[in-house]
């Protein structure tokens, strides 16, 4: 139908379409709304946008499933050292990144710091094609540093077979196969990334770490790991004190 008959009811009807799955309802509320603020703006194509008060639903989901250390090793021992698969999860599980960094981070991105004398890697991330938001700095790990170690005449460190920068669309699909290969449909690029920052909050990292490490905009996001590894470590030396002394 033309966009100048869409209205507030057309759109609450689109969203109860997908009221089994209500993230994806959710998702294609916001993918309206984001086209119509457009519409309305910069097109100057619109002059109201229909999806003004149309509620999103109440998700309980926490989102991309985070990986555990099993699933990890299960993803490794079938996808071994010098496939594509394995050096995909390699930089994303020693680098924190997004797949959409994934995709472009190659040996450009890498210099040696002159006070430590480390490598580095340093990126603008993206969390789209067309967004950049903040830089990412941070020192190139051992398991991370032996996978690439011979690919410095490669534009990027994960490629295609005919040697081209993936899109990230592609790389995240790609990896998705490789994940129902090793027999873990449920796992995902994004889970990698999450489950980084649970055990580097384990590990004891603060908050404004954590900030920097993701390049996460706000620090609420970085605080919901920090409150859930203080929540295990006191459960874990509180549990001591129900056994009477």
């Amino acid at each position: 139908m033309d966009y100048r008959g869409l209205t507030k009811a057309h759109v609450t009807k689109l969203r109860d379409q997908k009221a089994g799955t209500p993230e994806a309802a959710n998702h294609r509320v916001k993918a309206l709304s984001a086209l119509f603020e457009w519409a309305c703006g910069e097109a100057e194509l619109a002059e109201t946008n229909p999806v003004h008060g149309v509620k999103k639903f109440k998700s309980n989901t926490t989102g991309h499933h985070t990986w555990t250390q099993d699933e990890m090793d299960q993803f490794a021992a079938h996808h071994s050292p010098g496939s594509k698969a394995h050096l995909c999860f390699t930089v994303l599980r020693y680098t924190g990144l997004r797949i959409s960094d994934v995709s472009r981070l190659g040996p450009k991105h890498l210099y040696t710091d002159r006070e430590t004398g480390l490598l580095h890697f340093k990126i603008a991330t993206k969390k789209n094609e067309n967004n950049t938001s903040k830089v990412i700095d941070m020192p190139v790990l051992p398991p991370l540093a032996l996978a690439i170690k011979d690919l410095d005449e490669q534009a990027t460190f994960v490629q295609t077979q005919w040697g081209k920068q993936y899109s990230i669309k592609s790389l995240g699909n790609r990896f998705s196969t490789w994940c129902n290969q090793a027999n873990l449909p449920h796992c995902s690029a994004h889970g990698i990334r999450k489950a980084d920052a649970v055990l580097a909050a384990e590990q004891g990292a603060t908050a404004h770490e954590l900030l920097s490490m993701f390049g996460w905009e706000k620090l609420s996001t970085a605080e919901i790991y920090t409150r859930k590894a203080n929540a295990k470590r006191l459960s874990q030396t509180g549990a001591i004190k129900l056994i009477k002394k």
